[in-house]
């Protein structure tokens, strides 16, 4: 072998060798430090320290340490259940990871809520095909979670009132995330 040849297979070489570390390289969609497991519910609200929590087999809260959970959006809902001998409707947000499907639940009213459907309803289903990263952080209050969109950037949804109506909002925010679910 000539010293062009040895030359070129040290390049090809060090090219392949750089595409395996690119590969390693690429940051893991979900949470870190879980065991593969079927579909998992979060709860989005506080409990203690943390923002939102697993349910063990005896339904006890597991606070995940995390404060972000990057993915894909694959749906979005609201649901009707009974808490307390009460109706009431939950949140649903369902998000696929590399390995995953968590569906975070919330309740329809709360600030996560809230600021999850105003992020999402301008967002554009474009942006909803790639992952996106969902943060959260406590409020001023025990009681409220906030919830941030990055796609890559933060999404920052607009302000609300009080008597804001979110019937228009929600709708926008489900439709954007089924148009990019069926591009996808």
């Amino acid at each position: 072998m000539n010293d062009t040849t040895i030359i070129q297979l040290l390049q090809e070489q060090n090219s392949l060798l750089c595409a395996l570390l690119a590969v390693h390289n690429k940051p893991t969609l979900g949470f870190s430090d879980r065991p593969p497991a079927s579909a998992q519910w979060v709860f989005i609200g506080r409990h203690g320290d943390s923002c939102w929590y697993f349910l063990d087999k005896d339904s006890q809260p597991i606070p995940i340490a995390h404060t972000a959970l990057t993915g894909w959006v694959v749906d979005l809902k609201f649901d009707k259940v009974t808490r307390r001998g009460k109706q009431t409707y939950k949140l649903n947000l369902t998000m696929r990871t590399d390995t995953y499907v968590y569906t975070l639940s919330t309740g329809h009213d709360t600030c996560a809520a809230k600021s999850l459907l105003t992020s999402l309803a301008i967002m554009s289903p474009d942006q909803l095909q790639s992952p996106i990263t969902l943060s959260v952080s406590p409020g001023e209050d025990e009681s409220i979670v906030w919830c941030r969109i990055y796609a890559p950037d933060y999404i920052k949804g607009p302000q609300w009132q009080q008597n804001t109506d979110f019937r228009p909002i929600a709708q926008t925010a489900i439709n954007n995330v089924r148009v990019a679910s069926k591009q996808g």
